[in-house]
C-alpha cells in the first residue's frame, strides 16, 4: 500500500493539473502570435509616423513654394509701379516741355510784333 502512495505521489509531481505538452506548445504558440501582433502594430505605428513626417515635410516645401511665387508676384508687380511712374513722369515731362516751347513761342511771337510795331511807330 505504501509502494502505490508512493507511485501516485510521484505521478502527481511528474504531471500537474492543466499541464501537458500540448498545453506548453500553444502558450508558446501564443506567445509568438502575440509578439508578431505587437511588432505589427509598431511597424504600423513606425509607417504612420513616417507618413506623418513626411506629409509635414511636404506642406512645408509647398509653403516655401508658396511664398516665393507670392514674393516673386509683388515684386512684379512693383515693377509694373515703377514702370508706370517713370512712364507718367516722361509723359508728365514731355507736356510740360511742350508747354515751356509752346510759352517760350508765344513770347518771341509778341516780342517780334512789339519790334515790328515800334519799328512801324518809328517811321511814322
Amino acid at each position: 500500500i505504501q509502494t502505490e502512495q508512493a507511485e501516485s505521489r510521484t505521478t502527481e509531481k511528474k504531471a500537474p493539473i492543466g499541464s501537458s505538452p500540448a498545453n506548453s506548445v500553444t502558450s508558446k504558440a501564443q506567445q509568438l502570435r502575440d509578439a508578431a501582433k505587437a511588432a505589427r502594430a509598431e511597424a504600423a505605428e513606425a509607417k504612420r509616423k513616417a507618413a506623418a513626417k513626411k506629409a509635414e515635410e511636404s506642406a512645408a516645401k509647398r509653403a516655401l513654394a508658396d511664398s516665393r511665387i507670392e514674393a516673386q508676384r509683388k515684386a512684379e508687380e512693383l515693377r509694373a509701379e515703377r514702370q508706370a511712374a517713370k512712364e507718367k513722369a516722361a509723359a508728365a515731362a514731355r507736356e510740360d516741355a511742350a508747354a515751356k516751347k509752346q510759352e517760350a513761342e508765344r513770347l518771341r511771337a509778341e516780342q517780334r510784333a512789339a519790334k515790328e510795331e515800334a519799328a512801324a511807330a518809328a517811321r511814322e
